[in-house]
Parts: C-alpha cells; sequence; structure tokens
C-alpha cells in the first residue's frame, strides 16, 4: 500500500483550514500540483524528511512554548494522522477527550456534568471526585515509547518511516524564533523542550503531538476502566476526573494512577490533584461543576475580559466576543454575558438574546 496524491490533497485540505490567510499557506498554494506531487513522491520513498521548527511563546493564560511545522510539514502530519486514526480511535474509551471529532471541550464538560448528577443521585447523595493532572505531561512524554505504541499497528513501510521522522525529531534543531527570544526566559526549565532530557517531550502545537499524547495516555484509560478503579472516570488531555460513592475506594483509585503514571515516566502535579466531596464543585474541561449549575473557569473568564478591554486592537472583533458569549452559555452565565456585552458595546453591537456580536452597520 503507498500514498496516493488524492491522499495527500486531502491532508492539505484539513491542514489549510482556518489558515487560508497564512502567509506559509498561500506560498504552498503558489505551486501547489508540484508541492502535493514532491510530498507524495517523498512519503512513498521514505525520503521524507521534517523541516526546521518555529518556536515562540504565548502569554496567555500563562507563558507557554508553542511550536510550529513548516505548513508542507504540517500536511505530512494530516497524511499520518488520517493513516493512523481509525486504527486507535475506535478503541479509546467514551469518556476520553480533547482531539477527537465531536469530543472537544463541551462534550468534555457535559459528561462531567452528567457523572456527577448520576453519582449524587441528582444531587441528593453524599459522593466523592478524585481530580488529577499530570505535572509537565508534554514535556515528560518517551517519545520512542510513544513511538513504538504507534508501529505497532503501522506495518506499511512508509508509515513506519513517517512515525519515526515525526516523533523521534529533536525540534529544537535548527529551530528559529521570530519573536523576541527573551520571552523564553519566563518559561521554567521543566516546561521547555529547550532543556528537556534526550528523548524526552512532545511539541505542543503539532496534530501529531497531540493524536499522540492519547495513543500515549490511553494506557491509563484502559486501566482506570478494566480495572473499575472509579464508577466514573474520564480523561481531558491530561486531567483526569473520577467520581464515586466510596472515598476509600478513591485513596485507591489515587495509588493504581500514580504507579500507572510512573510506567509511562509520568507524574501527578501534587498541587493540582484533589480528592473532596462532590458538593464542594469540581473542575474539569475549563468549567466549575457545582449542585444544579456551572460556571466558567475564572482564568476563562479572566482572558475573556481581557480580550474585550481590547476590541480596538483585535482584527476580528466580532468573532473574539461571539466565541466568548458561546461559551458562557453552555454555563449559568447570563450575568457574565450581558457584563461582556455592556463592555464591547462602545465597538459592537450585540443582539437581544446575547449569542452574537457584529460590527455596527453589520448583518444583526
Amino acid at each position: 500500500m503507498t500514498v496516493a496524491t488524492d491522499d495527500t490533497y486531502a491532508a492539505y485540505l484539513a491542514c489549510r483550514k482556518g489558515k487560508r490567510s497564512a502567509v506559509s499557506c498561500i506560498e504552498f498554494e503558489t505551486d501547489l500540483v508540484a508541492n502535493l506531487a514532491r510530498l507524495t513522491r517523498q512519503i512513498n520513498d521514505r525520503t521524507w524528511q521534517p523541516q526546521s521548527h518555529m518556536c515562540f511563546v504565548v502569554l496567555n493564560p500563562k507563558p507557554r512554548e508553542i511550536w510550529a511545522s513548516p505548513f508542507a510539514d504540517r500536511v505530512v502530519h494530516h497524511v499520518a494522522y488520517q493513516a493512523l486514526r481509525h486504527r486507535f480511535e475506535p478503541q479509546w474509551i467514551a469518556s476520553t477527550f480533547a482531539c477527537i471529532p465531536k469530543r472537544g471541550t463541551g462534550a468534555a464538560c457535559k459528561w462531567a456534568e452528567d457523572a456527577a448528577r448520576k453519582i449524587t443521585a441528582g444531587w441528593t447523595r453524599p459522593a466523592w471526585v478524585l481530580q488529577a493532572d499530570i505535572a509537565n505531561c508534554f514535556p515528560s512524554i518517551d517519545r520512542h515509547m510513544m513511538a513504538d505504541m504507534l508501529l505497532e499497528r503501522s506495518p506499511e513501510p512508509w508509515l513506519r518511516h513517517l512515525i519515526s521522522e515525526v516523533v523521534n525529531v529533536d525540534v529544537t534543531d535548527g529551530a528559529h524564533f521570530p519573536g523576541d527570544p527573551t520571552l523564553l526566559d519566563m518559561i521554567p526549565p521543566h516546561k521547555s523542550l529547550w532543556h528537556a532530557p534526550p528523548g524526552k517531550g512532545l511539541p505542543i502545537g503539532n496534530l501529531t503531538s497531540q493524536f499522540g499524547a492519547n495513543v500515549y495516555l490511553d494506557r491509563i484509560d484502559q486501566a482506570a476502566v478494566r480495572g473499575r478503579w472509579a464508577r466514573h472516570y474520564g480523561r481531558y488531555v491530561d486531567d483526569m476526573l473520577m467520581l464515586d460513592e466510596s472515598r476509600d475506594r478513591l485513596e485507591v483509585a489515587l495509588h493504581h494512577l500514580t504507579e500507572a503514571l510512573n510506567g509511562l515516566g509520568l507524574q501527578l502535579h501534587p498541587d493540582k490533584t484533589h480528592l473532596k466531596p462532590v458538593t464542594a464543585g469540581f473542575d474539569f474541561a475549563g468549567r466549575f461543576v457545582l449542585p444544579h449549575r456551572s460556571y466558567l473557569r475564572r482564568a476563562t473568564v479572566r482572558r475573556a475580559a481581557n480580550a474585550i478591554n481590547k476590541l480596538d486592537n483585535n482584527d476580528h472583533p466580532a468573532e473574539t466576543v461571539t466565541s466568548y458569549l458561546a461559551l458562557a452559555r453552555q454555563v449559568n452565565g447570563y450575568t457574565l454575558r450581558s457584563s461582556w456585552a455592556q463592555r464591547a458595546a462602545p465597538t459592537l453591537k450585540v443582539d437581544p438574546n446575547l449569542t452574537t456580536a457584529s460590527l455596527p452597520g453589520g448583518p444583526p
């Protein structure tokens, strides 16, 4: 089996979504047919190699190191992803979320709220919740171990070559930093790939990193479900949630989780792992759940307020406000939406239902 040009073209279409105006995308499209033919040939000949990465720092909600591959490399990432996903996703548990179609933050939050209602019989019975967060998850993942997991289901020589090249690449080799390099000083060494031990760490920003992390952590998911660690178990990226009627059972589950993570070279974040009554509320996938209600995470509210206060410097102010209004609609957030609409009023108009923002003179 080899990769057809139609496969590469489909990967290109997926890669360009939301990036049609990016310079890298436009450059690739200036000689689209030749570029697709070249990538297809290199994949099948097993001569493709990743180009140098770009590194930059984002400051919100906190300083983070982001890595970006050249557009052509991202097309190759999509080729590998499309070949791999049907071999892994069907076996994943239903309550694992992120980087899975129809399983984003909204689905994760709905699952968490439903689980809380079920375990408490509609908030009428006592129950317990264990929140667990993996410390420095992406910088700590063992790339060789993850590659082996992917290779187990990849007999095609071309796909095995892509996995080896994409997963095992040292992104710091030849990397360039187009922004202010002093921003890197804001990143703690243990969170930076510039300081990672050899063979450790996935670049945040690559599709293959997000998919690979789900493959890597599926071993935890399977152990939790098959071992019946708790009545309800779910995971969103590196955040795990367990709910049960028994505190003792969750304490045992925490022990199992710690051991399973150690087997993958990972550890729990001591300050972000909590065992408490469900009625005290818990945070999952950006939402804080309490009896009969839920709210957006405080960091999200602060980020929204900062963005709305700076709409004059935003190239897409209506889209920004509308996206935050949509988030607040999913929780008990009418007062919050009203506040955001008032803040945005000097720049935008918001419909009476507080759902959509638009530029003055634009469509309602």
